[in-house]
């Protein structure tokens, strides 16, 4: 029909062809007078000039919980030159109002995605809040204190900037983290617990737009196997005593033996060539030059050069330590369930598994250096024999088992509320004219003749249609639904109690304490083997004419420290399960 629209140009009329449709005419530009009933205006703001006239098409919203807000309009081409670069990052506002209402606002943002259409000269702006932005450059102490039992932790969720911070904290616990329409952060939790704010009968939601779509089986997980280990050094020193007694104990028995004895020096080389370290030693020097009593009557003189005394051990004690670190790992396994969706569809199960440690660098240092921080107690076995072994679980700065009891308290948190959050998954949509007083955080019920139900709202959309004369709010109520039978009962979960350090293998006074043998050899020719640990010396014999002399030695033996207080330690710590109630939102069909 001369390539024209119906009704754009007179049937046969000349040059019907090439005339171009007009352009759609703009909306009126709104003001401060009451609308006629019925009537709606909607205000964009680009960059702090009002567009409205210019507006064609549709001006969408969109606003999920948890994410970002969107904005989307056309415009059509102002007079003159159009400058491009002006766009992108320009602010942007949309109000709306109706009737005799005041402007409502419902987005506030900035220009996201510009694009410059050629052919139709319009220019279509896709808009956000700005969300993950805002939230980057937020305080993280101000986010923390708006999510409502949110827990974090850098060794659950990497520390990745603020916005995935905000993300991650958001994760542990059952709510919204987003922005409202005038840009306000807000958090909204899934279950308020608050009536209704608005309840839609069959007269207030547009013809044949409620639907329910109820979340798939794959969809649904209703427990988690959560593994959790924390590794760390256990700090050990294990202390013993090493005893020898010359068995010439006595003034007579020397003059009648004539023996030698060590230096101290010879025993103080020995106990450090054991690789232990040496921490106190009690030495008995000979007696010094004096008259003494001769069994059966009469005294004798015993001679001895003083410096030569001082050098000698009649007896010797030392009192010796060694250091060694054990690494241990806790593992904390816990089982997240929802017993109420266990109940009506088995189970459905996911795993996850965190691990962290805490290092020791000065482990090296700290075993060869008795002195070395931390110092650990002395042990105490018997009164007055200080032996046995002490251990003391290293601490980096701040407690170690603090900083993994937080990231385990965290990765509880988080899996319970990724079921709550799978068990919310069912939608319920619905229309309704065009209403901005709807918002995520709301509640909203529905009573129709064939469904009724009530949940939190999940995601709104207005579309307001300039050309189509028409405003429509889409709702997206989630509804939290599992078996209504069986809630269980929840308690503050709490970190397992760390487990019993195991007893060390041979911490007993009696293995810790090592006493030296004497050997001393007669001048003979019979080879004399030295002690395992002790004296080897001679007696008077041995430098005789006939006789000779061996060199004297002086040995120390270190007990063994078992492998298995050396080894990698395992230990479970032992916890009931966490249980998750599921929030039952009501929901009633009729055919």
């Amino acid at each position: 029909m001369n390539t024209a629209p119906v009704n754009a140009a007179a049937l046969n009329t000349p040059g019907a062809a090439a005339a171009p449709p007009p352009p759609p005419p703009p909306p009126p530009p709104p003001g401060p007078d009451p609308l006629p009933a019925g009537q709606w205006a909607c205000q964009v703001l680009l960059g702090g000039v009002d567009v409205s006239a210019r507006l064609t098409g549709r001006v969408e919203i969109d606003a999920e919980e948890g994410a970002a807000r969107i904005a989307t309009f056309t415009l059509l081409p102002a007079a003159g030159a159009i400058e491009p670069a002006t766009w992108g990052g320009a602010a942007v506002q949309v109000d709306y109002r109706s009737g005799a209402s005041d402007w409502v606002r419902l987005f506030t943002g900035v220009v996201d995605v510009p694009e410059w259409d050629y052919g139709s000269r319009r220019a279509t702006f896709r808009c956000t809040d700005n969300r993950a932005g805002r939230l980057d450059a937020m305080d993280r102490a101000a986010i923390a204190a708006l999510v409502s039992g949110g827990r974090w932790s850098a060794i659950v969720t990497a520390d990745r900037g603020t916005y995935r911070y905000a993300e991650d904290l958001a994760s542990s616990a059952p709510g919204a983290l987003d922005y409202s329409a005038a840009g306000v952060l807000r958090w909204s939790p899934w279950q308020s617990g608050a009536a209704p704010v608005r309840t839609l009968a069959a007269a207030d939601v547009l013809d044949g737009s409620p639907a329910l779509q109820l979340a798939g089986r794959g969809q649904v997980h209703n427990q988690c196997a959560l593994a959790f280990d924390w590794r760390y050094p256990r700090l050990k020193e294990r202390t013993y005593l090493f005893r020898w007694d010359h068995p010439d104990n006595t003034l007579p028995l020397i003059l009648e033996h004539g023996p030698t004895f060590p230096l101290i020096t010879q025993c103080r080389q020995a106990c450090t060539g054991t690789g232990w370290t040496l921490r106190a030693e009690t030495v008995t020097l000979l007696p010094p030059t004096q008259l003494y009593a001769v069994p059966g009557g009469g005294v004798a003189q015993w001679e001895i050069d003083e410096g030569v005394r001082q050098t000698l051990a009649w007896s010797y004690a030392a009192r010796m330590t060694r250091r060694y670190v054990q690494s241990v790992t806790e593992g904390w396994p816990t089982t997240v369930t929802a017993p109420q969706s266990v109940a009506a569809l088995g189970t459905i199960a996911r795993t996850a598994a965190y691990s962290t440690e805490t290092r020791f660098e000065g482990a090296a240092d700290w075993e060869a250096s008795s002195a070395a921080l931390p110092v650990l107690p002395e042990p105490v076995v018997q009164e007055s024999l200080l032996v046995g072994e002490v251990t003391q679980d290293y601490v980096d700065g701040d407690d170690g088992r603090s900083a993994a009891e937080a990231a385990y308290l965290a990765a509880v948190a988080i899996a319970s509320t990724a079921i709550l959050a799978a068990h919310r998954l069912h939608r319920v949509r619905v229309s309704v004219l065009l209403d901005p007083a709807l918002d995520l955080p709301q509640r909203l019920a529905v009573a129709t003749d064939r469904l009724a139900c009530e949940g939190k709202i999940a995601r709104v959309r207005h579309v307001m249609d300039g050309d189509g004369g028409s405003a429509v709010t889409e709702c997206e109520i989630a509804l939290s639904l599992a078996q209504a039978t069986g809630v269980p009962t929840v308690v503050e979960v709490e970190p397992p109690t760390a487990p019993a350090k195991p007893a060390p293998t041979s911490a007993g006074a009696g293995a810790l304490t090592v006493v030296g043998d004497t050997v001393l050899h007669d001048g003979g020719e019979t080879p004399t083997a030295e002690p395992v640990c002790g004296y080897l010396g001679n007696s008077a014999a041995a430098f005789g004419d006939a006789g000779h002399a061996v060199t004297a030695t002086f040995s120390v033996t270190a007990p063994e420290i078992p492998a298995a207080d050396r080894d990698p330690l395992a230990l479970t710590a032992t916890r009931d399960d966490v249980r998750v109630a599921i929030p039952i939102d009501p929901l009633e069909l009729a055919a």
